[in-house]
């Protein structure tokens, strides 16, 4: 699709986005695209993986969505999603997180790269997009729901703000139902817990992080049936965990949980803590998506760029 400055971009039908205008703007992502391509093309990822790999120490890495089929911070189109998994399929060996923590435990040397590809909240486009783009792909997936919304009209309280302040055109998003889930779950698709009711574990009192944790996990196991189970931390910057909520969370069964603070996955990791990617940005293009997969996430020239 060509973009414009002064005509609208359509998509899925929902609302008219605008793109920015301004040569200050096109100059900025040009060089960000200049700084990406080289980054990805300069021998660099090429070196490092082929020392990772005879090491038996290949790079680990998670990555997470929101929605799929949309444009904002949270939505990613889904011919993006598509080239993104494309990629993934490609370079790096795709599995759910439950198998990633049964890889870490077992020992053995990673020789080929990891991917990790998680979904956030529960929105139905996971279901209608995201789903059938993962199965012709491929991949496994990992998906976080958080199961007081499951079949529900209910607003999460982020997309309430985000359309009140016009980040997004809507906040009435429509969940994904337990027969949907039950429907991935059986093609290989990993059901994990975003809690209740979408609740910051690290500022909420014990009793209500421990309420959330049993209660969504045995809605899950009620609903979808026992399996090992994996946790996402509500919003899950640094401030939105606690040793407390680590602790609750492995007393209650869970196997692991990931946070959004960036970075890959190591060997010595607190899985309770897991660091992932964030491509779930529908104003990312492919370049800077495959440039954050392969790590260009750190330091003050990344920093820079992401202004």
């Amino acid at each position: 699709m060509t973009q414009t400055s002064c005509a609208p971009v359509h998509v899925a039908g929902a609302w008219d986005i605008y793109p920015p205008d301004g040569i200050g703007r096109r100059l900025r992502q040009a060089i960000k695209q200049v700084a990406w391509f080289c980054y990805l093309h300069c021998g660099w990822i090429q070196l490092r993986e082929l020392v990772l790999k005879l090491l038996g120490r290949s790079r680990i890495v998670i990555i997470y969505y929101h929605r799929i089929g949309w444009v904002d911070v949270l939505s990613k189109p889904t011919s993006a999603l598509r080239a993104d998994l494309q990629y993934l399929a490609r370079h790096y060996d795709c599995m759910t997180l439950s198998a990633l923590c049964e890889l870490l435990a077992s020992g053995k040397k990673i020789r080929r790269k990891v991917a990790v590809v998680t979904f956030d909240d529960g929105y139905r486009d996971n279901y209608l997009a995201a789903f059938p783009e993962l199965k012709r792909a491929g991949i496994p997936a990992t998906f976080f729901v958080a199961t007081g919304f499951i079949g529900t009209e209910r607003v999460f309280p982020h997309d309430a703000r985000a359309a009140a302040s016009h980040v997004t055109a809507r906040e009435d998003w429509p969940k994904m139902t337990w027969d949907e889930l039950r429907e991935m779950q059986q093609a290989g698709m990993e059901i994990g817990s975003h809690t209740v009711d979408h609740v910051n574990m690290g500022k909420a009192d014990e009793m209500t992080v421990r309420q959330q944790a049993i209660e969504s996990l045995a809605a899950l196991n009620r609903e979808l049936g026992e399996r090992p189970r994996c946790f996402c931390y509500p919003w899950g910057k640094r401030e939105d965990t606690s040793e407390v909520s680590r602790h609750v969370l492995r007393e209650a069964g869970y196997v692991a949980a990931v946070t959004t603070q960036p970075g890959t996955v190591r060997r010595d990791d607190d899985l309770f803590a897991l660091r992932r990617v964030d491509l779930g940005n529908g104003n990312m293009t492919c370049l800077a998506s495959r440039a954050a997969i392969e790590g260009f996430g750190c330091g003050w020239l990344a920093r820079l760029l992401r202004r």
